[in-house]
């Protein structure tokens, strides 16, 4: 039996399986005869068709332990059913808030530019299940909504989808909301993005947008109970 590595993760996008490697801080899709073989692997009903041996030999899939009935499975998310409206950047806000996200937005860009994606994962995961946080009775959509008014203030070329959906992720987490954080990619062109939600509700991202990605990734950031 075979499992995924801890670092990989997979999803089916129109036939062709694409890889995020976050060891190796890379997307990747199998060549066009390993596919098929992984394909013809994922729809067996028995043991008789082998792993292929490329998936093998650069440690995507490693041996399931003796109680391990194994996990080879694409990422899978709920698909979202609907965003937050667009906002007016001229609602009120609470001062202190808004100062919070601002930092928070302009250190993890700096943190995107130096380090690796493993990293950045690793870092948010262990933030949300042992960070000092504190109960908000602020609505998570609330929050998301105060964020993006803050986001607006950077200039557009500034913006990018993973300081942005991380920085979101980060804040929310101070205020005791479990949120996903999902990562998708396109074909043909390739392309790749991420975004927060909760539950089916997008909290930085349209629906139009979103919908063109496949997840390949997702990670639940819970809260830490108070």
């Amino acid at each position: 039996m075979w499992r995924l590595a801890e670092h990989v993760s997979f999803c089916w996008v129109d036939g062709q399986a694409v890889f995020l490697d976050l060891s190796r801080d890379r997307y990747f899709a199998l060549p066009r005869s390993v596919n098929c073989a992984f394909r013809q692997w994922s729809e067996q009903s028995d043991a008789s068709t082998a792993m292929p041996e490329t998936l093998i030999k650069n440690e995507l899939v490693v041996p399931a332990g003796q109680d391990d009935p194994g996990n080879v499975q694409p990422c899978a998310l709920p698909a979202p059913t609907e965003a937050l409206a667009l906002l007016d950047s001229r609602d009120r806000f609470r001062v202190t808030r808004a100062v919070e996200a601002a930092l928070i937005l302009a250190w993890m860009r700096r943190q995107v530019r130096r380090t690796p994606l493993r990293t950045l994962v690793a870092e948010a995961s262990r933030r949300n299940a042992g960070g000092k946080q504190f109960a908000s009775r602020v609505s998570v959509t609330d929050l998301a909504e105060e964020f993006a008014r803050i986001r607006a203030w950077f200039p557009k070329h500034q913006t990018s989808c993973l300081p942005d959906s991380l920085a979101l992720s980060m804040f929310l987490g101070r205020y005791g909301h479990a949120i996903t954080l999902a990562f998708g990619v396109t074909v043909h062109p390739f392309g790749a993005h991420c975004w927060v939600q909760t539950g089916t509700t997008l909290l930085n991202d349209t629906l139009d947008h979103v919908v063109r990605y496949t997840p390949i990734r997702v990670i639940c950031l819970a809260a830490t109970p108070h």
